[in-house]
């Protein structure tokens, strides 16, 4: 993993989750959110600190090290998204993808967003980041992302109605990143 890589949440994702509706009760310890691919924690991080109960799942031994180190609060699996299941047929306030599924075949990724949808409670919410293009550089040992278009959107989150908009970062090279932003609501 790079160095420093996972330690800060995503600004987006901050947003979302304090204008979530379930983010004003009072019961926080009671919202249980799943991260898919939670990477080195830093989600998972903010989510514990904020008094949410968090839970990753990740691929690699590496980013549950990472992310057990990052957010010692969360409980962290590990394993294979298009396989995983959550223990003992848990299930979830919120699920949320930063930039993970997209490192999917479509099919998979399809796959993925059905099941996660089977482990969201009636009226959870579902948060996704996509990459739509610019300069999300591959990294050795994660396929590069594909640039998901809007008609893709809307038919692999078929089963849920979402809302969607554009966002775009300027990198510190430069370039410019442009992710969709993807919302849910299962009803």
């Amino acid at each position: 993993m790079r160095a420093g890589w996972g330690r800060w949440p995503n600004t987006r994702f901050i947003e979302w989750v304090m204008r979530a509706p379930f983010a004003g009760t009072d019961h926080r310890g009671q919202v249980r959110v799943l991260e898919l691919g939670c990477g080195a924690g830093a989600q998972l991080n903010f989510l514990s600190r904020e008094g949410f109960e968090a839970f990753g799942v990740e691929g690699t031994q590496a980013g549950v090290a990472a992310s057990q180190g990052h957010a010692p609060d969360a409980t962290v699996w590990h394993g294979d998204l298009t396989d995983w299941e959550p223990p003992h047929g848990m299930t979830f306030h919120c699920v949320v993808d930063i930039c993970t599924l997209q490192h999917l075949t479509r099919m998979n990724a399809t796959a993925v967003i059905q099941k996660a949808l089977e482990w969201l409670e009636p009226g959870g919410y579902i948060f996704s980041m996509w990459s739509a293009g610019g300069s999300d550089a591959p990294r050795e040992g994660v396929p590069a992302p594909w640039p998901i278009t809007a008609t893709e959107i809307f038919d692999i989150f078929s089963d849920i109605p979402v809302r969607t908009g554009m966002e775009s970062v300027i990198g510190l090279d430069g370039s410019n990143r442009q992710h969709w932003i993807i919302e849910g609501r299962k009803r």
